[in-house]
C-alpha cells in the first residue's frame, strides 16, 4: 500500500511517469523501508496509464457502506455469562490495587480529589 501511496504523491506532484526512485525518495523520506522488487512492480503495473483514470475505474469496487453485512445471533450459554462476571470482578479489584500503589502521589497538584 505504502509503494501505491508513494507512486500517487509522485504523481500528484506532477510526474507523469513516476520512477522507483521516486518510490524510494518519498518512502525514505518517511523512514519506511523499502523494496525495490516491489516498488517495480507497482511502476511497471502502472506505467503508460493515468493514474485518475485507475482510481475512477477502482471506486466502484470500495463500496463503502453499500455491501450488506449478516450477523447471527446466538445465545451464549449461562456458564459464559458467570465467567463474564467473574473477570469483570477481577479487572475491578486490579483497578483498586492500581490505585494503591499511587497512594500520595496525587496529592502533588493539591489533595487526594481527582
Amino acid at each position: 500500500m505504502k509503494y501505491l501511496s508513494a507512486y500517487a504523491l509522485a504523481w500528484l506532484s506532477g510526474k507523469t511517469s513516476p520512477t522507483v526512485k521516486d518510490l524510494e525518495a518519498i518512502i525514505s523520506a518517511i523512514g519506511g523501508s523499502f523494496d525495490k522488487q516491489l516498488a517495480e512492480t507497482v511502476v511497471e503495473s502502472l506505467q503508460e496509464r493515468d493514474l485518475s483514470q485507475v482510481i475512477r475505474a477502482g471506486f466502484p469496487k470500495l463500496q463503502v457502506g453499500g455491501g450488506s453485512v449478516s450477523v447471527s445471533a446466538s445465545a451464549a450459554p449461562a456458564a459464559d455469562t458467570k465467567a463474564d462476571d467473574a473477570k469483570k470482578d477481577e479487572k475491578k479489584d486490579e483497578k483498586k490495587d492500581e490505585e494503591a500503589d499511587f497512594d500520595g502521589a496525587l496529592d502533588m497538584f493539591g489533595g487526594d480529589d481527582y
